[in-house]
């Protein structure tokens, strides 16, 4: 009878063990021993918040598409150019990162903690330090590699920005993949799991603030970020740069304004403040050479927002109510058009899909 009970007694604890209880665990998260038990089930735990994080990895890589996708056919070129360099970086990552999990889940089954918090902090320094390398490289480099990837000029213009901030923080991306590795190998995959889903759900989050401007966040396109020109010194543009700038912006302040060229050449701008204006929001360059003070493009969208909203918006028709001429309502519209704030039709251009966000103050 006792040996019938003992029998019993060993085969409850895998009854507690069933499919729904098992992912439950995985998700929860708990401190393991891989060396003993079922292999199956250990490898269940350790599968289970991998394939999730992976999973919502994609999700924020299709959201980061679908948003930027609102800015134009040049901005998701940057993003995939981009990412396709980022693959290089990904591969090296990924490496490190298994080496890593391998190194600490044998300290771990060791039972050598210190060994394997050792060979962590190892891998770390390692790679950041060869992130900090090749981001560096990559800030530097930015607007080559993207020409060399085959980048039009328009792309080089709209990206080169967001080439350089994500080519810059990719030691953030190698801190992520090693951190996470460490987890795993230390046999607690549902921390590695939580922390990527933290990441890329702020991602998510902010991706459209910063790239739209919506609520107090700064609108900031493609790039993301307001980081400075690398070329620049700490301190910042000159005096006489700085004044400069505030002139061509004064010049470009006008319905019909002068070539771009011209307009830089009578201010004394340099092309590389003429950036820095797109970039900080002061200036919106339509074309190689046009663009505009940032308040009087904005008056001259919201007066084309409420024709269209009143009827079918002809060039002429704004061409009449802006006192220009047809170069520059055409190029107007084109953008107006890009952007989502328009939408053509057969009798001419009504409210888009973003009319809405655009039309706010």
């Amino acid at each position: 009878m006792a040996e019938s009970s003992s029998g019993i007694a060993g085969v409850a604890p895998a009854r507690q063990h069933g499919f729904w209880s098992t992912v439950r665990e995985a998700l929860r998260g708990s401190e393991q021993d891989y060396t003993q038990g079922p292999i199956g089930r250990a490898i269940f735990l350790l599968a289970i918040p991998m394939v999730l994080e992976m999973a919502l990895e994609s999700v924020f890589a299709v959201t980061d598409v679908f948003f930027v996708g609102r800015l134009g056919p040049d901005a998701v070129a940057t993003i995939g150019l981009t990412e396709s360099m980022l693959t290089l970086i990904y591969a090296l990552a990924m490496g490190l990162g298994m080496g890593t999990t391998a190194v600490v889940a044998r300290r771990i089954g060791e039972k050598d903690r210190e060994g394997a918090a050792h060979a962590a902090v190892q891998a770390l320094l390692l790679g950041i330090a060869g992130a900090a390398l090749l981001g560096g490289a990559g800030v530097l480099l930015a607007p080559r590699l993207l020409e060399l990837m085959g980048a039009s000029p328009s792309v080089l213009k709209v990206g080169a920005g967001y080439t350089r901030v994500m080519l810059g923080g990719e030691a953030t991306i190698v801190v992520i993949f090693v951190v996470n590795a460490v987890f795993r190998g230390a046999g607690d995959a549902a921390i590695a799991m939580r922390v990527l889903w933290l990441a890329n759900s702020i991602n998510i989050v902010l991706g459209p603030c910063f790239i739209f401007g919506l609520g107090p966040f700064p609108r900031l396109g493609v790039t993301g970020d307001r980081l400075r020109d690398p070329s620049q010194s700490a301190r910042g543009p000159s005096p006489e740069i700085l004044a400069a700038m505030d002139r061509l912006e004064r010049l470009l302040d006008d319905p019909a304004p002068p070539p771009l060229v011209d307009a830089a050449r009578r201010a004394g701008c340099p092309p590389s403040a003429v950036r820095d204006l797109e970039s900080q929001g002061r200036i919106v360059v339509l074309d190689a050479d046009l663009a505009y003070a940032a308040a009087a493009y904005r008056a001259l969208e919201r007066e084309a927002l409420a024709l269209a909203a009143a009827g079918p918006l002809t060039p002429a028709a704004l061409r009449d109510a802006t006192g220009t001429s047809r170069k520059y309502v055409m190029a107007i519209l084109e953008d107006l058009g890009r952007r989502g704030v328009l939408r053509r039709t057969p009798d001419g251009h009504v409210p888009g899909p973003r009319a809405a966000l655009e039309a706010r103050p």
